[in-house]
C-alpha cells in the first residue's frame, strides 16, 4: 500500500494543495520584487558609491554647455549628487539653470529629489540644433534660442529636462523628475 492509500488523501487534493502553495510562493515573490522597483529609497539607503573618476564631475558653472546634451546631463548629475556638501549642491546645479530657474529651484529639499546618479546619454528628444532662429519669438531682430528637450535616464528614471539657449551656451528651463505628475 502507498501512503496516499493509508491516509485516504485523494491525489487531486495533493495535486491542489502543492499548487496553491507554490502559486502563494510566487505570488509573494512577485509583490515583493515589484515593491522594490517601486519603492523611493530611504534617505539613509541614498547613498551612492561613486561610479567615475572624480576628473569627469560636471563641467563647473562658468565652463559653456555646448550641447543641450551636455548642459542636462551635467544639471543632472549635479542635481542627483546626494554627497555633496549642501552649499556646494545648490551652487554646482544652480550653474546650469537660467536666472528664472535659480529662483524656481532655491531652496530645493535634496532629500526629495529621485536619483543618484546619471545611468546612461542624454539624448535630444524634441528642440532643435544650437543655432538660434533669427526674429523667432519676440520678432525684435534679434536671434532668439531654439529651446531643447532633453531626457537623462538616472537609476531613479528619466528626466526630462528643457533648455534654452542664452549668450551661446545652452541653460535649464525646467527639468521634469522621474515619477512626477508635471
Amino acid at each position: 500500500m502507498s501512503a496516499r492509500q493509508v491516509r485516504d488523501v485523494p491525489a487531486w487534493v495533493v495535486f491542489t494543495v502543492v499548487f496553491g502553495a507554490v502559486v502563494i510562493i510566487l505570488g509573494a515573490g512577485l509583490a515583493l520584487g515589484i515593491a522594490r522597483q517601486t519603492s523611493v529609497p530611504a534617505p539613509e539607503r541614498a547613498a551612492v558609491t561613486p561610479t567615475a573618476p572624480a576628473s569627469s564631475a560636471p563641467a563647473p558653472p562658468s565652463a559653456p554647455s555646448d550641447t543641450p546634451e551636455s548642459a542636462a546631463a551635467g544639471f543632472v548629475t549635479a542635481f542627483t549628487d546626494h554627497q555633496a556638501p549642501a552649499d556646494a549642491w545648490e551652487k554646482t546645479f544652480s550653474g546650469y539653470l537660467t536666472e528664472q530657474a535659480k529662483t524656481a529651484y532655491a531652496g530645493t529639499d535634496r532629500t526629495q529629489v529621485p536619483g543618484t546618479r546619471v545611468t546612461g546619454k542624454a539624448v535630444v528628444t524634441a528642440g532643435a540644433s544650437a543655432a538660434p532662429v533669427p526674429g523667432s519669438a519676440d520678432d525684435d531682430g534679434e536671434s532668439d534660442p531654439v529651446p531643447a528637450i532633453v531626457a537623462v535616464p538616472t537609476d531613479a528614471g528619466r528626466y526630462t529636462v528643457n533648455l534654452q539657449q542664452q549668450d551661446g551656451r545652452w541653460l535649464v528651463v525646467s527639468a521634469q523628475l522621474p515619477r512626477s505628475a508635471q
